[in-house]
């Protein structure tokens, strides 16, 4: 199949630009959040900072140890069982190995939805 190289290489001149303007744009964000947020606790705080009103939030990210979990799961009482949420992934690689007859049931919950396209020029 031929494609105009053109293409390419405008597609390559806009994934540049895109990148050099997303890390500018996170840059900026955080040198402002951080200025804001210094002395504020977790969560979303308002400003009125000339004609703007600014919304900051600041974030922590949390996440299970998975390990820890395991050796702890016996132990959590109800209450704390009740704060995790289990969520369902689908192993791609063995569902693969399945033969279709094998995977009737499990064809049934799966819900496939497009996915954005990949492109490495090199």
């Amino acid at each position: 199949m031929e494609i105009d190289e053109g293409k390419i290489e405008s597609w390559m001149e806009k994934k540049t630009f895109l990148d050099v303007a997303k890390k500018a744009e996170v840059d900026a964000r955080t040198e402002i959040c951080d200025e804001l947020l210094q002395d504020k606790e977790i969560g979303t705080h308002k400003f009125e900072i000339g004609p703007y009103n600014v919304k900051a939030t600041k974030n922590v990210n949390t996440k299970l140890d998975k390990d820890e979990l395991d050796e702890v799961n016996e132990d959590l009482s109800e209450d704390e069982a009740f704060c995790i949420r289990i969520k369902p992934e689908l192993k791609m690689g063995e569902y693969k190995k399945l033969a279709p007859e094998e995977r009737r049931t499990l064809d049934e919950c799966i819900i496939v939805t497009p996915g954005a396209p990949t492109l490495e020029v090199k």
